[in-house]
């Protein structure tokens, strides 16, 4: 492969994995946090709640990435765009 083709499917693979781990880690840590964040007497009302964020966190994380993505891309398109206009080397 070529070394422009692997730098990126690298992140991405670097991205992934670590948004799995920051994702087990608080699917783990879950308990935990419920005790400590509510009632102590409430613990299964505390656990579906810190369940329900979880959820949520995850219905959001798919639609906020492509919202963002694509902000992010037509930046990163126009910075390029006006570097090139001005006669500025593409980095490296």
């Amino acid at each position: 492969m070529l070394r422009s083709r692997r730098t990126p499917l690298f992140s991405g693979t670097v991205g992934n994995v670590l948004g799995q781990y920051e994702w087990s880690a608080y699917a783990v840590f879950t308990p935990f946090v419920a005790t400590i964040t509510s009632d102590p007497s409430e613990r299964v009302s505390a656990l579906l709640s810190a369940l329900a964020v979880f959820a949520a966190g995850l219905l959001v994380r798919p639609p906020g990435g492509t919202v963002l993505g694509r902000i992010a891309g037509r930046r990163v398109r126009a910075l390029r765009l006006r570097r090139r206009l001005r006669g500025h080397p593409r980095p490296v």
